[in-house]
């Protein structure tokens, strides 16, 4: 296989998103942070004098935050020019996309959730509490939100309301993939991973342990984390029926993502710095061998994968093509570069 890298200038390109085939990130242009996408080649999708930053993507649809004084949610379908879908004076932050559908955080009082369905916006949640950690899959939508004790797990169909979660312990992380939902339940020493498939009550995916279980994501009814194994993280492998321990080593593997096709892709660190490792359902592979920290992860289909690399000056973009099946040699085309962007970069904030 080979390591294509997208990006390589002297500045900070951070935060890349996939959907099949097309990689969105942020980076700057010599005056501000943009909004970039490749596809083969770089195209440049904003181009102003303010913040572009934290793409996401669906399809060839993309969202971001923008800041004209405060943060607004901006949209663009890849042939229009890019759409205002929040005006005002308010910090509209974290938007999540799943085909036109946006969802995100505004704050009119407390912080509500919104959704903006390609034509028109919803407000989901309208009270003083906060809600956050939107997540969006279609027409549903999870987030967490604070009860005044501890933070519990919501769902919305579009239609109707679902609270999840009720009890004294905190709920958190939610992901969602249809109308089925993982979180994190914490109750102050021990953390565990949880299920919902939408009607059904949530059970725990394994039997509660002494162990700390984090960073669940959902794809297709296939369940990753990472689980401590009392020596260093793992990635563990849940089908809706069998557990499966994916790695079984001496180092952390962390921050696991999969894709509606079932590939996973994970941190893991060599013993010298983190590099990228991905799982096809059979075999690992390690697709980053480096001296530098690889980071940022993100997979769409079965292998399409990107991730921030360190190039030992800056952070670049990079994807892999012809991962599924092998397992040989490492190598760099640098014949992929389609463009050189010459910047400097400044630190991303909210």
């Amino acid at each position: 296989f080979s390591i294509i890298p997208i990006t390589d200038n002297s500045n900070d390109d951070l935060f890349p998103k996939i959907s099949g085939n097309k990689i969105v990130w942020q980076g700057f242009d010599g005056s501000d942070d943009e909004i970039f996408s490749w596809d083969g080649s770089i195209t440049q999708i904003t181009n102003n004098t303010d913040a572009d930053r934290f793409p996401e993507i669906s399809g060839d649809n993309i969202t971001w935050m923008f800041n004209d004084g405060n943060w607004e949610i901006y949209f663009s379908d890849g042939i229009n020019p890019a759409t205002a879908i929040t005006i005002n004076s308010e910090d509209d932050i974290n938007p999540q996309i799943s085909g036109t559908n946006i969802a995100w955080e505004g704050q009119p009082s407390g912080k509500d959730i919104f959704v903006w369905n390609g034509s028109s916006t919803t407000q989901v949640t309208d009270d003083a509490n906060n809600d956050s950690s939107v997540q969006i899959s279609g027409n549903n939508i999870a987030w967490r939100k604070f009860d005044g004790n501890d933070n519990e797990i919501f769902f919305s169909d579009g239609t109707n309301t679902t609270q999840v979660t009720d009890d004294n312990l905190d709920d958190k992380l939610p992901q969602i993939s249809g109308n089925e939902v993982v979180w994190v339940k914490d109750d102050g020493t021990n953390k565990e991973i949880y299920y919902w498939d939408g009607t059904n009550a949530p059970f725990p995916i394994i039997t509660e342990n002494i162990s700390d279980d984090n960073f669940p994501q959902i794809a297709g009814g296939n369940v990753v984390w990472q689980g401590f194994d009392g020596h260093d993280t793992e990635i563990y492998h849940w089908d809706g029926t069998n557990v499966t321990q994916i790695t079984d080593n001496d180092t952390n593997d962390s921050f696991p993502k999969i894709s509606e096709d079932g590939g996973v892709v994970w941190q893991c660190f060599d013993g010298n710095d983190n590099e990228i490792c991905f799982w096809d359902g059979t075999n690992i592979i390690q697709i980053t061998d480096n001296d530098y920290e690889d980071q940022d992860h993100q997979i769409s289909g079965k292998s399409n994968i990107t991730w921030n690399g360190y190039d030992g000056n800056d952070w670049e973009i990079f994807t892999v093509e012809d991962i599924i099946g092998e397992t040989g040699s490492l190598s760099v085309n640098l014949n992929w570069l389609t463009v050189d962007l010459n910047n400097t970069y400044k630190d991303p904030v909210v």
